[in-house]
Formats: structure tokens, sequence, C-alpha cells
């Protein structure tokens, strides 16, 4: 039997899922506190909280399948071309999250409402999913890092 090689199948991939569910859960758990300052807010909370938690749970099921087919002599999954774009979804996805948080609390929210311009202020729940947001970036680059060097 030949050595195959195998997608999503580095150890670190379900605390990468599993931040960014939780990042998800945060975000959605102050979705209808933005909704009630303007309905864009709202709606970007919506979707980010939909992306993460979508994005999540699509990679941890996909680790989970590609380690089943790793004992499957006649495994249905293998290398898949897609597994570093959708790492840099994640980190390019949740840096922007990360940064818009800190662009609303340092020059002011950007562009759109009726807030355009305030700065905003920090806050601990803010605080704690942007580390989270940026710990799970740290962790898909030294994913991704290991992919480059051919360890992946």
């Amino acid at each position: 039997m030949t050595s195959r090689l195998y997608s999503f199948t580095d150890s670190r991939i379900p605390w990468v899922a599993g931040l960014s569910m939780l990042t998800a859960a945060l975000h959605g758990g102050v979705t209808g506190a933005h909704f009630t300052e303007w309905f864009l807010y709202g709606l970007f909370f919506l979707v980010a909280t939909a992306t993460q938690f979508v994005w999540g749970g699509f990679l941890l099921l996909r680790s989970f399948e590609m380690k089943a087919a790793q004992s499957d002599p006649f495994p249905r999954v293998g290398n898949s071309r897609m597994e570093v774009p959708y790492y840099w979804a994640g980190v390019i996805g949740n840096l922007l999250i990360a940064g818009m948080y800190v662009v609303t609390r340092t020059v002011g929210i950007p562009f759109f409402g009726p807030e355009a311009g305030e700065i905003e202020g920090w806050d601990a729940f803010g605080l704690i999913t942007t580390t989270l947001e940026l710990l799970l970036v740290t962790l898909l680059l030294t994913i991704l890092t290991g992919h480059r060097a051919g360890r992946g």
C-alpha cells in the first residue's frame, strides 16, 4: 500500500476550528445590540457570526473526515488543493474583523451609519474576542509555515 498525503490533518486544526466557532458565538451574542444601533451594524455582526461559525465547523468536519480516511483502505478523500486557500481565507477574514475592532476604538467607526466617525470605547468582551481571533490567526500561520516548509 502506498503512503498518501492527506489534507486538514494538522493536530492544531480542532483548536483553530474551536476558536473560530467560539468567536462566532461571542459575535452572535452582541449582534442584537448592534441591530438596535443600525441595521447594517447588526448585519455586519450577523455575517461575521455566520461566516466564522460555518468556516470553523467545515474545518472541523474536514479534519475528522481526513483523520478517519487515514485508516480506511479505500478512502473517498485525500489531498485537497483547497486546504491552503481555506487557511488563508481564515487568516484574512479574522484579521479584517480584528482590525475593524481596533479601528473603531482608535480612529472611529468608518464610513457608514449614524455613528460614523465616533470612537467606540474599549471593552473586555471585545478585547477577549479580538485576542481569540488573533490567536486563531497565529495558529493558522504556523500551520501554513509548516506547509511551506514541506512538513504539511
